[in-house]
């Protein structure tokens, strides 16, 4: 797939989803690979046991939401992105981006719950964008 504005998954089932560039990816994939070179909007996806990779988010997108299910996730945000970060984790390895300001972190060690909230590149801009990420067994990084 390349170049559209939109793309819906309806549940992708053990398909290979590659992606060149793209306004808005939404949909629901299980037992799929979802690969983007560039986002330029948002994505809202939902995962069963696949990976999620956007290579570069451009730096005016709106949202990155994903909930994710035994699924690994690599996510390249422009470095002058500036938005806030909500992250909500459960037995999964979390990278948050090095330059995430405010942050605050509530976590339970009996069942390996994380519950992580900050910003990044915060300032007078109100028109911040958003990441949220739901995530049971898995890996998150922000690269």
């Amino acid at each position: 797939m390349n170049n559209g504005s939109k793309i819906k998954l309806e549940r992708a089932f053990q398909s290979d989803i590659q992606v060149k560039k793209n306004g808005i990816i939404e949909g629901c994939a299980n037992y799929t690979p979802v690969k983007a070179e560039e986002l330029t909007d948002q994505i809202v996806l939902k995962t069963f046991q696949g990976s999620v990779d956007i290579e570069a988010v451009n730096a005016g997108f709106s949202k990155v939401n994903l909930d994710t299910r035994y699924t690994n996730v690599n996510v390249g945000i422009n470095s002058s992105a500036n938005y806030s970060v909500e992250a909500k984790t459960a037995y999964t390895k979390v990278e948050l981006p090095t330059n995430m300001q405010n942050v605050k972190l509530e976590t339970s060690n009996s069942n390996n719950h994380n519950h992580v909230l900050g910003e990044v590149n915060t300032g007078s801009d109100d028109s911040k964008s958003s990441v949220y990420i739901n995530s049971f067994q898995g890996k998150v990084k922000f690269d």
